[in-house]
């Protein structure tokens, strides 16, 4: 069975989803660049399953890095959830998401397309609950970020399809 590289996991989303993959018995590597999360988090995540989860210091930037995690571990699925994510900090400073959330992030993706020889849907279709068409929002709902934040995680996907 294929490895699932997790990245982003000390986060709330990502701590829970490495732990469902672990009980479903999921092969699982975490990278991790200790900004939000710890290897403490994964040690509690361990403890309470029973299982090693192999943990990766690095950055999801270093696209190299990437690539011989993927190799080493024979990585068949990613689960993204790293990104700077509010809202108004991304709109005081663009810049700053779109290096860390696109440019870091085709990096990563670029080096798992290079080791191997889906998103937020909310900040991709206008900003969430209040301007969409219901929850959940539907994949053909018209894309309008309407934050640096949201347009960070557009670019991406949109790399994503050319990848």
């Amino acid at each position: 069975m294929d490895t699932v590289l997790v990245i982003g996991w000390g986060r709330v989303h990502g701590s829970h989803v490495v732990k469902r993959l672990v009980e479903a018995v999921r092969p699982v590597v975490v990278l991790e660049n200790e900004s939000t999360g710890h290897r403490e988090t994964v040690r509690a995540v361990e403890a309470l399953t029973g299982w090693e989860i192999p943990y990766v210091p690095g950055d999801v930037g270093d696209g190299d890095g990437v690539r011989l995690i993927v190799e080493e571990h024979r990585v068949g699925a990613v689960m993204h959830f790293a990104a700077k994510s509010v809202v108004g900090e991304s709109v005081r400073h663009p810049e700053v998401y779109f290096a860390e959330n696109a440019a870091r992030g085709i990096a990563f993706f670029s080096g798992v397309v290079r080791g191997r020889g889906e998103s937020d849907r909310a900040v991709l279709h206008g900003g969430g609950v209040r301007e969409s068409r219901g929850v959940p929002i539907p994949e053909e709902h018209p894309v309008r970020p309407i934050n640096p934040f949201g347009a960070s995680k557009v670019m991406l996907e949109q790399v994503l399809g050319w990848l």
